[in-house]
């Protein structure tokens, strides 16, 4: 995690939330911390993060556990599957 950089976590992990990530990435402007998506599978969604039909394939190893999305050059990424954004525990992070 890179320190005095805000945090934040994407509520949503499809095609705009991944872009996002992906810039940020590049970019380093900020620290993703926490991802709520309600697809119940993180390898799923490890691997499309990875394997992007538009934007191509990450050069970087992406891997998951029960509950983060692991990429080789940040902290370990806290996943949730809530399906109501008020459920999500963001305080945490």
């Amino acid at each position: 995690m890179v320190k005095n950089k805000i945090n934040i976590g994407i509520n949503g992990f499809g095609r705009i939330g991944r872009a996002i990530f992906r810039i940020n990435l590049n970019q380093n402007i900020f620290n993703v911390v926490a991802i709520n998506d309600i697809n119940p599978s993180i390898e799923n969604l490890s691997y499309m993060l990875k394997y992007d039909s538009t934007y191509g394939t990450l050069d970087l190893n992406i891997n998951s556990n029960d509950d983060h999305i692991i990429v080789d050059v940040i902290d370990p990424i806290k996943v949730y599957h809530n399906e109501l954004i008020s459920e999500v525990p963001w305080e945490k992070h």
